[in-house]
Formats: structure tokens, C-alpha cells, sequence
């Protein structure tokens, strides 16, 4: 989080700054009662649940109102789950900032789109056209600034409603229209997260987190070399999907494990992997394809396998692994991959 507070607080003192000249040139002065400093422990204020979600309830937590600040600005983080979208809207009287803190959050402001990893950040002017959303497989958590302030109170609203009445109750609907209404949304359509002519920003190149999944892979062919069925299963995700040479689909790291423990008592008690990792590709921060390329003895048969993994609270785990499999010719060169049934 240090590293955060220092954009944060330029952001912060951008709006304010905006807000305030106004003010100033008018002779007014902009902060006659200073509200007392306030400090949160992590998780405080408690969340608001203010949408259903398409996986998950959206929640939000109120850091800073409008009347802490003489209504100069406010500041909200949220956390989107995978599904969210908003409409395709504007706020004619007052700018937003983003700066997102987890996942990689989806933004259309007018007609350009962008992915924002973990660090993006976004400013969007009052009276401009645009849409957020999650299109991702994991939570995305951002921190929102609004100037002035006011529409903090937007998610406290929906909240409300949300205690009071059914999503799928027709009265919903016009409830929250009127919100919308009450809070200023423009609302101006629909628009597509998926559609062609997205502006994806270069993702950092983190080599903690590649060293994490180097480090999460060495130990699954540690527990191979060493038959140890609970090591290997260790950097599986509870609900991995995993497809072997054979084309032999199992659901789950309890189902995977005791396949091992069969395995290793059997056919592969004797076998030993050396392996490279070919290739590490980030797709989004706390994702990642990989291919990594073993060779077993004393069979001689080579592997070639693809991992997918997510990083999960902090910890890199795999979610789907297929592999194939090649024989070598005498030179101990690769051949022809296998076919298996």
C-alpha cells in the first residue's frame, strides 16, 4: 500500500485543487470548518453490499464523504466482481478519477477502451461518455474520487435498496432509475467490454511473481521425484481442471491427488522428471499461461504441458493443466508428438 498513497494523494489533491479555484477567485472561502482527521484499520468502515453482482455481491467502503471535506470531494473503494458492467453513461456535473489497486479493470471513455492493471489510473472529465466494468476472472478493487462530492451517497442508495427490495422485483427496476436520476447518472446506452479496438496497457514485468510460479512449479516436480502426492497437488487450485496424456479429465485436487498416490505406488514409482520452463506469459497481473517441457526416466518419453495460473490471495496456483506427450528418437532428440487415445 506505500506505494499507493503517493498517487493517491496527487489524485486527491488534483480534485480538490479543480474544485476549489472557483471558490477562491469568488472570494469564498472553501473549508470554514475543517472536519477532525480520521484513521481506518483495514477493513474499516464496514463494506456496503450495493449490487446483486453476476458472481458475487458488489461491495463498497465509504473512506471519505463529501461532508468531510466541504463537499470538495470524496473517496470510495470498490470491489467489482467478475460479470460487472455499468451502462454506458456520463456525470454532467462532476470529474472521477480511478486508481485501480487489484485486477485489471475494464474502462470505455468515449470512443477508446482500456485495460488497467494494478498502478492504471484514470481521470474522466465531467459531461464525457463512458463505461467500467470486470470482464476478468477475478475481483478487481479501485479506489474512486469524485468532485465534487455527492455521489458517494450513489452506493449507499443502491445499498438501501438493495435490503428493501428483489433485483428481480419489476419495482426494482424503476427504483433504481429514480436513483439514477437523483445521483445525476446520464445513462446513454449499452456498450460492448469485449468489442475489438481495446487499448490494452503494457503490463509490468514483475519478477516476484515469476519467480513465485517458478518456485510454486519446481515444487510439483519435487513432489513427483520424490513420490509425494500432497506436495504435488500443493499448487493446485481446490477446483483445477486437469487433462493428462490420455485425454483423461479430472475435476478437483482431491480427485487429482489420490490418482497420484495411485500412480506413484504403481507405474510411476520409479520414475524421476527433469523438466525447463519454456515459456512464462502474463495475460493480466495475477494471471498466467505456462508451458514447461519434462523429460521422464527411465522411460525417455518428453512431456509438453500448459499450465494456467491465478494468483490468489497473495499465492500462485495452477487452474488447468493439459499435457501431451513425444517420444525421443535414438539421438534423444524430440520426435513426433504422441498420439494417445
Amino acid at each position: 500500500m506505500k506505494k499507493i498513497w503517493p498517487a493517491l494523494l496527487i489524485i486527491c489533491l488534483s480534485l480538490l485543487i479543480a474544485v476549489s479555484v472557483p471558490a477562491q477567485k469568488s472570494g469564498r472561502e472553501t473549508r470554514p470548518d475543517p472536519a477532525p482527521s480520521k484513521v481506518y484499520s483495514p477493513g474499516e468502515p464496514k463494506s456496503l453490499v450495493y449490487e446483486a453482482g453476476a458472481t458475487k455481491p458488489n461491495e463498497a467502503r465509504m473512506l471519505t464523504a463529501g461532508e468531510e471535506t466541504s463537499r470538495a470531494w470524496s473517496l470510495i473503494e470498490l470491489t467489482e466482481n467478475p460479470g460487472t458492467k455499468t451502462t454506458w453513461h456520463r456525470h454532467p456535473h462532476n470529474d472521477q478519477a480511478y486508481y485501480v489497486l487489484e485486477g485489471v479493470f475494464t474502462v470505455k471513455v468515449e470512443d477508446k477502451m482500456y485495460e488497467l492493471p494494478a498502478g492504471g489510473y484514470v481521470f474522466i472529465p465531467r459531461g464525457t461518455a463512458h463505461g467500467t466494468g470486470n470482464v476478468g476472472s477475478v475481483p478487481v478493487k479501485v479506489l474512486l474520487i469524485d468532485g465534487p462530492a455527492g455521489f458517494e451517497h450513489y452506493f449507499r442508495a443502491r445499498a438501501d435498496l438493495l435490503k428493501t427490495t428483489d433485483p428481480k422485483d419489476p419495482a426494482f427496476k424503476v427504483k433504481m432509475s429514480e436513483i439514477r436520476m437523483r445521483f445525476e447518472v446520464e445513462e446513454l446506452g449499452v456498450w460492448d467490454p469485449g468489442q475489438p479496438g481495446s487499448v490494452a496497457l503494457p503490463q509490468p514485468t514483475n519478477a516476484e511473481d515469476e519467480q513465485a510460479i517458478r518456485d510454486a512449479l519446481t515444487r510439483f516436480y519435487e513432489g513427483w521425484n520424490t513420490h509425494d502426492a500432497d506436495k504435488m497437488v500443493s499448487i493446485y487450485a481446490e477446483d483445477i481442471d486437469h487433462i493428462n496424456v490420455f485425454a483423461e479429465w479430472k475435476k478437483g485436487k482431491s480427485a487429482i491427488r489420490e490418482a497420484a498416490r495411485k500412480l506413484h505406488a504403481g507405474p510411476a514409482k520409479n520414475d524421476h522428471k527433469t523438466f525447463t520452463i519454456e515459456k512464462i506469459r502474463f495475460v493480466k497481473p495475477d494471471v498466467a499461461v505456462i508451458q514447461v517441457r519434462s523429460l521422464s526416466i527411465p522411460c525417455g518419453c518428453g512431456n509438453l504441458g500448459t499450465y494456467v495460473m491465478s494468483k490468489e490471495s497473495g499465492k500462485w496456483l495452477v487452474l488447468s493443466f493439459t499435457n501431451v506427450e513425444y517420444d525421443l528418437d535414438p539421438k534423444g532428440e524430440k520426435a513426433e508428438i504422441s498420439k494417445k487415445p
